[in-house]
């Protein structure tokens, strides 16, 4: 058999698993449904009083782009009927792309038709019919958050499932649910499949935007003390010698970080440091040579239940200094000009 012919077969199958999916929508929704030979279905409800000719066209697994794509395909071939985008589980991205532009659609969650001449208007919720759970959402901080920064950091390569839990520190089940959660919200784009399947970031600036969110729910205050020393960064030199004389894994972050690794025209009232999640109070306070105190404090001492905040910690004028994308998600926590500050830092040193 020839190669072209291999192909027109493959592509009949795709065809014919296409409609059948169309025709038991319809059918669960009491039409009837029946296939053409080019794969388009035609449909009449209401005891056929009323009827449509439905052109299906598959869009993945129904990301933003995909759906574009589909629509374009329909618009190139220019055939007669009311068109139908399928795709596995649209994200919430594509659903409003599908809802403005007045599409129908069919995932495993709902179906919406609408043909006007005449009129067939269907909108069901297939997923209440469903006994199976959905699957609990991933959480996109702690150590999920370690994997999450990562893409960040080489959000143009390729990642397997594997390669990612190396890369990051965490287990392979860990990598697989993030990227899974990933894939649900339409930020990563796909290929291959079974053990090659590898994954990149599509979308890094919608990505930073809901692992900040997470990350911001990660803040724990250990201890506050007060430090002296000439200026912010000083303040932060100097809470840095002594954590790292101490042996306490550490990163400076928030707006004392953010004047060093992006100055920019403010300053610092505080001084917030993460410090390693085995680390106590009284370790870190002795650490420092210093007392807690209920006001006037200038260091804020940041904990975790997990390492994700120190991962990527670089060392930037004798300072030991959280991941950009740490050091963005912490200013935005910051009611005092934070979000002001973690916009220049976006701009400036992050790129998206």
């Amino acid at each position: 058999m020839s190669d072209m012919n291999i192909a027109m077969e493959v592509n009949m199958g795709h065809k014919d698993r296409l409609a059948a999916e169309v025709v038991a929508a319809f059918q669960e929704v009491g039409a009837r449904a029946v296939v053409r030979g080019d794969g388009t279905v035609d449909v009449a409800v209401n005891d056929g009083q009323q009827s449509a000719h439905v052109l299906p066209i598959r869009a993945g697994h129904g990301r933003p782009q995909e759906v574009r794509d589909a629509l374009y395909r329909l618009e190139r071939e220019r055939e007669s009927g009311v068109s139908l985008v399928v795709a596995d589980h649209f994200t919430s991205g594509a659903l409003t792309f599908l809802r403005d532009s007045h599409t129908n659609y069919l995932d495993d969650r709902v179906f919406v038709f609408q043909a006007s001449h005449p009129l067939v208007l269907i909108r069901t919720n297939r997923a209440a019919s469903r006994t199976k759970p959905p699957r609990a959402a991933t959480n996109l901080g702690g150590m999920s958050g370690r994997a999450v920064q990562v893409l960040l950091q080489q959000h143009d390569s390729w990642w397997r499932v594997t390669q990612l839990a190396d890369a990051a520190g965490v287990s392979a089940g860990t990598a697989q649910n993030v990227l899974r959660r990933l894939d649900d919200l339409g930020f990563v784009e796909t290929q291959g499949s079974g053990p090659d399947k590898r994954r990149r970031v599509a979308a890094p600036a919608d990505l930073l935007d809901e692992w900040a969110l997470a990350a911001g729910k990660e803040r724990r205050v250990l201890t506050t003390t007060f430090v002296s020393a000439q200026g912010p960064v000083g303040v932060a030199r100097e809470v840095s010698e002594r954590l790292r004389l101490a042996n306490i894994a550490h990163a400076v972050t928030g707006a004392c970080a953010a004047l060093l690794i992006a100055p920019y025209a403010t300053s610092a009232r505080k001084c917030e440091v993460w410090v390693d999640p085995a680390a106590s109070a009284p370790l870190v306070l002795r650490a420092l040579a210093n007392d807690e105190v209920a006001q006037g404090g200038n260091v804020v001492v940041l904990k975790s239940r997990t390492t994700g905040p120190l991962l990527d910690a670089m060392t930037v004028e004798g300072v030991d200094v959280a991941s950009p994308f740490r050091v963005y998600a912490d200013l935005l926590a910051d009611p005092q000009r934070g979000e002001e500050q973690a916009k220049f830092l976006r701009e400036g040193r992050i790129g998206f």
